[in-house]
């Protein structure tokens, strides 16, 4: 009996210890958790109170300089900005005109629109010349026998006329007539004067080059779109030879719109 009695406390003693340990084994792994759930709300909260002071500095002025990831943020929006030009620097160069030559006989029936109006007109150089005035003012003035000369030494390359329009004008075309048309005296002014074969435009704020034949006939020059402008510069880049004269001339020229 009192055999017995001994070994059931020993088990009852082996009872208590497990039962403790799987008390303490729960405690333990409850504070564990616990604390690890702490950690992770004190983590979380500063990582959003850090976001949240980033995104309210960004917000005054558009950039952040704190930190990395921030200035990586500002350098993508550089580089954005950047494509955004080009994007506007290629629709510009898709809108740029372009121009035709073409020789008529008949400009009335070929060219639409009305001459435009002037109010001064300039030029590099002028040939003095006895009787006649040789201005850029004789080269739109609606008659045919008077005319520009330029009276430089040589051919008159680089030599040029400019005109300023009376208002802006959306242009749409040209008409040239080159060279000196007058005759006197049974004399061949066209080819005892250089003719113009190419020619510089600049108007709108584009450029075209425009090359002639050496014909004696009204030459057109067509813009593929209108060009908005208040004044053009035709600048003479090479010419036909003469036969006698060194000077180069453009009878008319009217800009139609």
């Amino acid at each position: 009996m009192q055999k017995k009695k001994k070994t059931g406390a020993f088990w009852y003693i082996i009872l208590e210890i497990l039962i403790g340990v799987l008390i303490a084994h729960f405690f333990l792994m409850d504070a564990f958790d616990e604390k690890h759930f702490l950690k992770a709300v004190i983590y979380a909260y500063s990582e959003t109170g850090q976001t949240t002071e980033t995104a309210s500095s960004a917000g005054a002025d558009g950039t952040v300089g704190s930190s990395n990831s921030s200035s990586e943020a500002s350098s993508g929006t550089g580089e954005v900005s950047e494509g955004t030009v080009s994007l506007a620097e290629d629709s510009a160069a898709s809108e740029t005109v372009t121009i035709t030559v073409s020789d008529v006989s008949d400009v009335s029936g070929t060219v639409s629109g009305a001459k435009v109006a002037i109010t001064s007109a300039s030029e590099s150089s002028v040939v003095e010349q006895e009787g006649y005035s040789n201005t850029a003012y004789e080269a739109y003035d609606g008659d045919l026998t008077t005319s520009w000369q330029e009276g430089v030494d040589g051919a008159g390359e680089g030599s040029w006329l400019s005109y300023t329009f009376d208002g802006t004008c959306q242009v749409t075309s040209i008409v040239f007539y080159l060279g000196v048309w007058r005759e006197a005296e049974g004399k061949d002014y066209y080819h005892n004067n250089h003719r113009p074969k190419q020619i510089e435009i600049s108007m709108g704020g584009q450029t075209w080059t425009a090359e002639f034949t050496d014909e004696k006939i009204a030459h057109v020059v067509s813009f593929s779109s209108p060009v908005e402008a208040s004044e053009v510069t035709f600048t003479i880049l090479s010419v036909y030879g003469s036969e006698y004269y060194d000077d180069t001339g453009i009878a008319e020229i009217m800009v139609m719109a």
